[in-house]
């Protein structure tokens, strides 16, 4: 038997789709590589770092003064572990509003205006 290539109305969608996919998906990987780190990544990894420390230290004494030789690595593990969460809390912050204004200064650019809102 011979089999004929016929394009069913399926196949058709799919290619479509297919193509479509890529299109948008092209569209934004080019949004996507616009987007840059936080210029101040280093100093706010620098600044983590530094409270982590503070945090142990400061919890150790605490903890110390409370519970003894036991608060005291008690307190220093958590006072490390709680410091560290909320440093990397505002890092993602900072980066999220730095995303935000970077975009729209694009969508603005994009617009061809100079003041405003894009939402």
């Amino acid at each position: 038997t011979v089999l004929h290539n016929v394009s069913t109305q399926y196949d058709t969608r799919y290619h479509c789709d297919l193509a479509c996919a890529d299109t948008k998906m092209r569209t934004l990987a080019n949004y996507a590589s616009v987007y840059a780190i936080h210029p101040k990544k280093k100093q706010m990894k620098k600044q983590q770092r530094r409270a982590t420390v503070s945090g142990a230290i400061g919890g150790s004494i605490v903890g110390g003064a409370v519970l003894g030789p036991v608060g005291a690595i008690v307190g220093g593990v958590g006072g490390a572990v709680a410091t560290r969460k909320m440093c990397k809390r505002r890092e993602r912050r900072r980066q999220g509003r730095f995303e935000q204004r970077q975009f729209q200064d694009q969508a603005l650019e994009a617009r061809g205006q100079s003041t405003g809102i894009f939402v």
